[in-house]
């Protein structure tokens, strides 16, 4: 049911493939390596805690979440030990306004979007506490890009809050190889995936981080069965409009030596095997040796090489997993490392400094 991609992806002749020269790069995998850097951000006062919120529902009232203030961004969520935030107000993106909104009420304050209807009313157990939000907030916020020039591409989206997000520019600067890209579809049969897997999404792909610091998907579709394309070339056919949404998952692991190695051995091993669907609805896992399965579909396919470098649990079959797994939502179990929250690729964002 990897609808999503075998409905979209290589509608022409010049799609069906990477271009040549890219294409006869990639043919011996076994000469990939990977790169194992990554950049730094720039580092402010990071400040957390519990404040209360005010909700926009039909019934407002005031309710208890957990704050998070970390290189000009500020997060919250419904609870401490959660790994996806319920709001991301990234003020490098947006530019806004704060201040206490009631003199007679000093444990208020409210956060005003440039360009949206929508505020953020903020409470304190005390004045004082309020305070302390309040200058930790103007530090960050007179640090920021939204307030050396105003900033409204964001804001006014639909929910924009929801998720954070990053330009394409720095998603091709952070990634590494291992990290997870998730696919929203507007294919109709994506749709119907989405609803029988009760998932937000109905594609995953393996990213890599190639020698050359290009990026990589290492993915299985129904029109191409294993391979690696190059994000150059995704990008270069706009197939990124045929979907509503891209998600990064950063894997948060040691890139060591080893690590690339298995990886690499991996993508030889996989490459140019059949897409197949039926043996993950059909049949059941024979326990095959991660690499060794006739045939993949998109989940089964990163699930396995997770499997491959022991990141997965062993009672996990990778034919039982599905993309939604690859989320925040129903999460596969990993060992010894873990998946960061979901970050929207927000391609009409320019780079962020």
């Amino acid at each position: 049911m990897d609808s999503g991609p075998q409905e979209n992806h290589h509608k022409n002749e010049n799609a069906s493939k990477t271009d040549s020269d890219t294409q006869s790069d990639l043919n011996d995998l076994r000469s990939i390596s990977f790169s194992s850097t990554s950049s730094t951000e720039e580092e402010l006062m990071v400040k957390a805690g519990w404040l209360r919120k005010k909700s926009t529902h039909l019934i407002k009232r005031w309710q208890w979440r957990y704050f998070v203030l970390k290189d000009h961004v500020l997060f919250y969520y419904n609870n401490d030990s959660d790994q996806q935030p319920r709001a991301t107000i990234n003020f490098n993106q947006i530019t806004v306004d704060i201040n206490v909104i009631n003199p007679e009420s000093p444990e208020e304050l409210i956060i005003k979007p440039l360009g949206s209807p929508r505020v953020f009313r903020l409470k304190g157990n005390t004045a004082g506490e309020i305070k302390e939000w309040v200058e930790a907030l103007k530090k960050h916020i007179k640090t920021s890009e939204g307030f050396k020039e105003q900033k409204y591409m964001v804001t006014i989206k639909k929910e924009f809050w929801r998720y954070p997000r990053i330009s394409n520019d720095r998603f091709e600067e952070i990634v590494q190889t291992g990290d997870i890209l998730l696919f929203r579809s507007k294919a109709i049969p994506a749709k119907m995936q989405r609803a029988v897997t009760g998932s937000k999404y109905d594609h995953v792909a393996l990213l890599l981080k190639l020698q050359d610091d290009q990026v990589a998907l290492l993915e299985s579709t129904s029109q191409t069965g294993v391979q690696v394309l190059l994000w150059a070339d995704f990008m270069r056919y706009q197939w990124h409009l045929l979907y509503t949404r891209l998600v990064y998952r950063k894997l948060n692991i040691e890139r060591t030596d080893q690590f690339l190695e298995k990886t690499a051995e991996f993508i030889q091993e996989v490459s140019g095997k059949k897409y197949r669907l039926a043996k993950a609805i059909f049949k059941k896992s024979k326990g095959l040796d991660p690499g060794s399965e006739e045939g993949y579909f998109c989940s089964e396919l990163v699930a396995s090489a997770y499997k491959k470098l022991k990141l997965i649990e062993e009672k996990v079959h990778p034919s039982r997993v599905w993309p939604g797994n690859f989320s925040t939502e129903k999460p596969v179990e990993l060992t010894g490392c873990s998946l960061g929250p979901e970050v929207l690729i927000d391609f009409e964002l320019g780079f962020e400094e």
